[in-house]
């Protein structure tokens, strides 16, 4: 395992990987920064017995504040403000921390309980403005005796309550130095009731506009994770049915969903008409289906083999749970989504580990994009281990910011890794352009030299013989005879002329070959046609001669060959043949 390690932050070249350094710096500076933040929020003013002084608070220069610390708690009772009037203590009064969960000695995890705190203001005509985030399941708001809101609807069983859980916030315009908040809160839904995370006070318009600017960078997120699920699905539909661009369209669609659905909610606003089963098992599986479909791509983009397999089968897994979730009640799989959780952030950091193993892998991928792709995984693994902190409900939670950061800079790198993906096809359809035009160019060389050779004698003869048979036809025996005497000297039919322009372009060495192919060397063979159609030959009787010379076995003229046109087709003697056979038998044949 050692050499392993080492070999894994090394490059080719056997030095260091600065790239690996660097991630690992940065991972390293982003978990001190998880640390370092954890500890800071938990300054500032502190509630104490039910009390949290803030005459010292100045909204406008010290801007919102965190209701933390020691709540009044009362748990199996639903309290209104009635129950406090003229300085009425009920009974039961308990103190209990929020952030955080009712679990414990007096109440387990499905109940329903009170909140009260009273808060010390300095005196102000300003509206201010509290921010509810997570409470739950369901809870209704009282401030200074008025009901101001409400999630759902708190009741003492299952059948008189019903779920809520998103977020709102309240205005109001305190009385005096003083503000009164009372909470009643139910949950017959998760495994963990009460107030999960803080509730903020402060000016309207600060709180107004800090849950704005969140709200519309989760819009803007949302947004560009739908603009690329549709451009993904897209590819996939329109153009290559490949699985990369359909898992990876749907993943970016799970994410925007996921969005959505978390953080301030916006899309439990918009369809508060939806009923409540409907909405979260929406939510859960935008979260449980969006690591399956990047491991399906991850399977098919970047593996093969037992590789493959192995990426697909957690996938495959996960989808049969997905199945099981849409039939069971959201109260029934609940209790499991903690551990279900747990189990995706080991699948996310294997993903992790096996990209880093491709990058490790020398030429095996392009190694920006693999480089692209590694840093959008950590950035999602950073985020879930950011939000596993929010679903502690105990009060260990981290800022927004840190979240948003982390978000942003994983659509960041998947943008990145996109537009290297499309670069370096666009590259690779370069390339291949040139070699498809390089070979194109080849072809066309090869076939203009080849085109004389392909010419051939006998293609030349079965060409004018079809010509001749289909046009002379229906000419007087006398012409039928001429006209092939005629044609056989046509420079495109000397049999031996073209031979001999053959032999000699092939005499030629490959680089010295004459400009004009088999044309340009064939010419000597065309003058010395011309020079042998000089030399007529004037009768069959030497044909025939040369021929009984050839068979008593006496050497031939010229060297023992015949000439070379002694094969050529004569017009003057099939003329005078045929005028014999005409009627004209005192003709004898020419000398």
């Amino acid at each position: 395992m050692k050499n392993v390690g080492v070999q894994g932050i090394k490059n080719i070249a056997g030095g260091l990987d600065r790239f690996l350094i660097g991630l690992a710096i940065v991972v390293i500076f982003l978990g001190a920064a998880m640390f370092g933040m954890h500890q800071s929020v938990k300054g500032g003013p502190k509630a104490e017995r039910g009390t949290l002084d803030l005459s010292a608070w100045d909204f406008r220069a010290d801007g919102t504040v965190r209701l933390d610390g020691e709540w009044a708690f009362y748990p199996d009772r639903l309290l209104t403000p009635a129950d406090f009037a003229n300085g009425r203590q009920p009974a039961g009064k308990r103190y209990i921390q929020v952030p955080g969960v009712w679990n414990g000695e007096d109440m387990k995890g499905y109940g329903y309980a009170t909140y009260r705190l009273s808060v010390r203001i300095q005196p102000t005509d300003r509206t201010l403005s509290i921010h509810k985030q997570v409470i739950r399941f369901a809870d209704r708001m009282y401030v200074d005796g008025k009901e101001l809101a409400s999630s759902g609807s708190p009741g003492a069983s299952r059948k008189s309550y019903e779920p809520g859980n998103f977020p709102y916030t309240v205005s109001f315009v305190a009385l005096g130095d003083k503000i009164d908040l009372l909470i009643q809160v139910a949950n017959y839904e998760y495994p963990t009731g009460g107030i999960a995370l803080p509730l903020r006070l402060g000016l309207s318009d600060d709180v107004q506009m800090s849950r704005a600017a969140q709200t519309m960078f989760e819009w803007a997120g949302a947004i560009i994770f739908l603009l690329f699920g549709i451009f993904s699905l897209s590819l996939y539909f329109f153009f290559q049915r490949r699985l990369p661009f359909l898992s990876f369209g749907l993943f970016f669609l799970c994410f925007a969903v996921l969005i959505v659905m978390n953080g301030q909610r916006m899309l439990f606003q918009l369809l508060s008409g939806m009923p409540f089963e409907m909405m979260w098992k929406i939510k859960d599986l935008s979260v449980l289906l969006a690591i399956p479909f990047l491991y399906v791509y991850t399977a098919y983009a970047y593996a093969t083999g037992l590789a493959r397999r192995l990426l697909l089968y957690p996938a495959g897994a996960i989808g049969l749970l997905c199945l099981v979730i849409v039939w069971v009640p959201y109260h029934v799989y609940a209790p499991l989504m903690d551990g279900i959780m747990l189990i995706f952030m080991l699948l996310l950091m294997s993903l992790v580990l096996y990209v880093l193993g491709l990058y490790s892998k020398p030429a095996a991928y392009s190694k920006r994009e693999i480089k692209m792709y590694l840093m959008a995984l950590v950035s999602l693994l950073l985020l879930q281990i950011s939000s596993a902190f929010v679903n502690q409900g105990d009060g260990t939670f981290l800022p927004s910011i840190l979240s948003d950061v982390l978000g942003l800079s994983f659509v960041i790198f998947i943008v990145a890794m996109l537009a290297q993906n499309y670069f370096s096809t666009y590259q690779s359809m370069v390339k291949l352009t040139a070699e498809l035009q390089a070979a194109n160019q080849l072809k066309d060389e090869f076939l203009l030299r080849t085109s004389y050779e392909l010419n051939t004698p006998l293609q030349g003869i079965m060409n004018l013989s079809q010509s001749l048979l289909d046009s002379s036809a229906h000419l007087p025996k006398d012409r039928r005879i001429r006209e092939p005497g005629q044609a056989s000297d046509h420079p495109q039919y000397r049999i031996p002329d073209v031979q001999s322009g053959q032999r000699h372009y092939r005499s030629y060495p490959d680089q010295g070959r004459p400009p004009g192919g088999l044309a340009q060397a064939g010419g000597s063979g065309r003058l010395r046609g011309d020079r042998l159609r000089g030399e007529r030959v004037s009768g069959a009787g030497e044909v025939r001669a040369a021929r009984a010379s050839s068979r008593s076995g006496e050497p031939l003229r010229d060297g023992g060959r015949e000439p070379a046109h002694a094969g050529a087709v004569q017009p003057d003697r099939l003329q005078h043949e045929v005028r014999r056979s005409d009627g004209h038998p005192g003709e004898r044949s020419p000398a």
